[in-house]
C-alpha cells in the first residue's frame, strides 16, 4: 500500500527529470550562431565528491573546455620597458622602435574601461598613477594602424 501511495504522489507532482540549478548572486546566458556563453558569479554552495577514479564538482559550469595559448608577439626593432611594477606614483614607459609610425597607449581598469588613452609624444613617457585607485590595470601599446598590440599587466599599490 505504501509503495502505491509513493507512486501516486510522484505521478501528481510530475517526474520530468530535474534541471541544473545553482545558488548564485548573479549570472546570465547568451548565445550567437557560433557560441554559447553561460556564467555565474558567487556560488556559495559547492561540494566535491570523489570516488575510486571519478571526481564530481558541483556548482561550476563544466562543459567542453578549450584552452588557447597566445604567444608573446615579437616585433623586430621594437623594445618596450614598463617600470616599476608594482607602481605607487609614476609608471615609466620606454620604447625603442625603429619604425617612424606614431605609437599610442591605453590604460584599462579591471572592468575593461579605458582610463587613459594618449598618443606617445616621445620615446619615454611617464604615466601618473596617483590618480587611480589601487588595483590591477592593463596597459596596451599599439601603432596608429592597430596592426599589433603589446599588453602589460600593471599593479597599482
Amino acid at each position: 500500500m505504501k509503495s502505491i501511495l509513493i507512486i501516486f504522489a510522484l505521478m501528481l507532482t510530475g517526474t520530468k527529470g530535474s534541471a541544473q540549478q545553482v545558488i548564485a548572486s548573479s549570472g546570465n546566458s547568451g548565445n550567437t550562431s557560433d557560441y554559447t556563453v553561460n556564467w555565474t558569479i558567487g556560488e556559495p554552495v559547492i561540494e566535491i565528491f570523489t570516488g575510486s577514479n571519478l571526481i564530481l564538482t558541483q556548482g561550476m559550469h563544466q562543459t567542453k573546455l578549450r584552452v588557447t595559448s597566445v604567444d608573446e608577439i615579437t616585433i623586430p626593432g621594437l623594445e618596450i620597458s614598463v617600470y616599476p611594477n608594482p607602481v605607487d606614483f609614476l609608471l615609466k614607459l620606454k620604447v625603442d622602435y625603429i619604425d617612424d609610425t606614431p605609437l599610442n597607449y591605453r590604460l584599462h581598469d579591471p572592468n575593461g574601461r579605458i582610463m587613459l588613452h594618449k598618443e606617445m609624444e616621445r620615446t619615454a613617457e611617464q604615466i601618473d598613477m596617483q590618480i587611480f585607485p589601487p588595483g590591477a590595470y592593463v596597459l596596451c601599446v599599439f601603432p596608429e594602424d592597430n596592426q599589433w598590440q603589446k599588453t602589460f599587466n600593471i599593479v597599482k599599490k
